[in-house]
């Protein structure tokens, strides 16, 4: 405690308390503290490896970036090997990209520069010209069978027309193959050097990638008590796990959404809000259906106005064969009846029945195909008016369907339609 206490009475800031108790406490608490300083000052050689908590603090506090050099700190011969080769690798598919550009410039150079084609049309009207003459005066050049003027330089131009067209056709072909040929090699050079620079980056990267985690996680272990308590677990944490927030926010978005998605999925297993029947193949349903329609006591409100009553005690019976007519106010329920009808809605109470059985007991499917309804506001489909009919029956004849469009009194109104063969085709 001797070499100790001039230390202490030399800072003059620390103040001693007057219980005796806690002078012995105190005491051994500051000597314990500046152990470590003292250590320190002491220790020349260890200074290079002692790293004081205020120094520490100052230095996360700057995080100044590294160098790029730096970056690869952790790689080994085998690492700057590959790195070496992944940039050689790199700067060939760069090459062979500006290659391919100059080699496809050459090409339609091609294309721009000869003019074969002019060529030809030329030498066609000389030869034309010269075969006009040669009807013209056909006497003196039989007469004249020494003289060569007339018929050997007709045959000297023909020659030259045939000599012409015959190389510059080839000529032209050689060309635009060499140039097609360098294309397909530095393509193929392009795509290999691209595909093994890839990989090559890939390997090293992992491999420096494992070193780092490995020293990381010595780091972290060898760390003193007094670090942690100065660095706090949220903080390291939140170091180590900053990159890979935004893709955590991602992951809770899609929970989020999934949740929505998933509870709207396994409503949609439930009978009380789902039509499973339309899914489902009953052959034993009743296909054609044809006889009463009756509305027992029916009672309906809808689910989104409980509180406004639509159908009240409804009781009414439309024959097979007959007109039945539904008539009342906007809002009295009418269109509401055909829906119900067609089992878009259930009932509240009471039943509906079709030739004497509930129409619960047709297969859904089954019942909206065997009946066609022509509402007030009817919803066309992007397609012509002779589609969006057949959509009742898939395999209706086109006579099948016009007559459909009479019976509903709908054929009059659309052959008066603008465009009606493209709308009917």
């Amino acid at each position: 405690m001797s070499d100790r206490q001039p230390l202490l009475n030399s800072t003059n800031k620390l103040s001693i308390g007057d219980d005796d108790d806690d002078h012995g406490n105190r005491q051994q608490l500051l000597s314990d503290r500046f152990s470590d300083w003292r250590r320190c000052f002491n220790r020349k050689e260890s200074d290079t490896k002692y790293i004081t908590l205020e120094d520490n603090a100052e230095q996360s506090e700057k995080n100044e970036p590294v160098d790029v050099f730096r970056l690869f700190r952790f790689a080994d011969r085998i690492d700057l090997v590959l790195m070496l080769l992944g940039i050689c690798l790199g700067v060939l598919h760069a090459i062979c990209i500006v290659a391919n550009l100059v080699f496809f410039g050459r090409l339609t150079g091609i294309f721009v520069t000869e003019s074969f084609g002019d060529n030809c049309d030329h030498q066609y009207q000389n030869s034309t010209a010269s075969i006009k003459n040669y009807d013209a005066y056909p006497q003196a050049i039989k007469l004249n069978i020494f003289n060569n003027a007339p018929s050997h330089k007709l045959g000297y131009d023909n020659f030259i027309l045939l000599s012409n067209l015959a190389t510059s056709m080839p000529s032209f072909r050689e060309k635009v193959m060499n140039i097609v040929q360098w294309l397909f090699i530095t393509g193929g050079i392009e795509f290999l050097t691209g595909s093994i620079g890839h990989y090559i980056w890939t390997i090293t990267v992992k491999r420096q990638i494992c070193r780092m985690r490995v020293s990381l996680f010595q780091s972290l272990i060898q760390r003193s008590i007094p670090y942690m308590d100065t660095k706090p677990t949220s903080q390291l944490n939140a170091k180590l796990l900053d990159f890979i927030g935004p893709f955590l926010q991602a992951v809770s978005e899609a929970q989020g959404a999934a949740s929505s998605v998933f509870r709207v999925i396994d409503e949609g297993n439930g009978t009380g809000i789902s039509e499973i029947d339309v899914w489902n193949e009953d052959k034993e349903s009743i296909y054609n259906i044809n006889g009463d329609i009756e509305f027992d006591n029916v009672n309906f409100v809808y689910p989104s106005r409980k509180d406004v009553p639509v159908l009240h005690n409804l009781s009414l019976i439309a024959r097979a064969g007959q007109t039945t007519a539904l008539v009342g106010s906007s809002g009295c329920g009418k269109s509401t009846c055909i829906s119900m009808i067609l089992r878009y809605y259930e009932p509240s109470s009471g039943r509906i029945t079709i030739d004497g059985r509930p129409i619960t007991d047709y297969n859904v499917k089954q019942l909206r195909q065997n009946i066609g309804v022509v509402s007030q506001e009817p919803i066309l489909f992007d397609m012509s008016i002779y589609e969006n009919i057949r959509f009742g029956k898939l395999n209706a004849t086109r006579t099948e369907i016009e007559q459909a469009a009479r019976e509903a009194n709908a054929h009059n109104f659309i052959m008066q339609l603008p465009n009606v063969c493209a709308k009917q085709s």
